[in-house]
């Protein structure tokens, strides 16, 4: 198993990061651990065919989930508002 630390830069989008990455490892991957903060992130929740948006600043909580090239769909991260 190959490992790739990955540093997501302040402003950046999460989902076009780890779309970028997925196009790098071709057979798909997964993320073990991910911290960090996002401003007015748009979630697809279960059952829905929507974006819910949270607006603000929110702590990631966890962010783990697993992604191919032609899915990303399955990072998942649990937000928390960033003033609660």
């Amino acid at each position: 198993m190959r490992s790739r630390p990955l540093r997501i830069p302040p402003g950046a989008d999460l989902r076009h990061a780890v779309e970028a990455l997925a196009t790098d490892w071709p057979h798909g991957g997964f993320v073990v651990c991910g911290v960090g903060s996002l401003i007015d992130p748009g979630l697809r929740l279960a059952g829905q065919t929507g974006t819910t948006h949270y607006p603000g600043p929110h702590e990631i909580l966890t962010l783990s989930g697993s992604f191919t090239s032609e899915y990303c769909g399955a990072v998942m991260y649990s937000p928390k508002p960033a003033y609660g």
